[in-house]
């Protein structure tokens, strides 16, 4: 927007203070359209855009969630677990008592 950003003593187009001020220049001829601002109207002209930011937000459409993928179903059952080797014999295991200290 602004070809020429530029510091300078004049007087600010807002408030009309003199000092130095900040010169926006849109054009090579920064003398008939340039922007002269101070400071203190700077920073509350920034604080405005902020402002127009979030009202713009607010009116703007909100963006649609993308909606998950599905989980997939389970194509088999699972199978059993795989266990104890000694989980195939017949006998009950009663863990680490010896099987002939075993009253029957």
């Amino acid at each position: 927007m602004f070809e020429r950003i530029g510091i300078g003593t004049g007087r600010c187009i807002f408030c009309g203070g003199w000092g130095t001020v900040a010169v926006l220049a849109t054009h090579e001829d920064y003398r008939t359209d340039a922007v002269e601002a101070d400071e203190k109207c700077i920073r509350a002209a920034q604080k405005a855009a902020e402002l127009l930011k979030t009202i713009r937000m607010a009116k703007s459409p909100k963006a649609k969630k993308a909606p998950s993928k599905a989980r997939k179903s389970r194509t088999s059952q699972p199978s059993e677990s795989a266990g104890h080797p000694d989980a195939a014999s017949t006998r009950p295991s009663y863990g680490l008592v010896p099987e002939d200290d075993l009253v029957p």
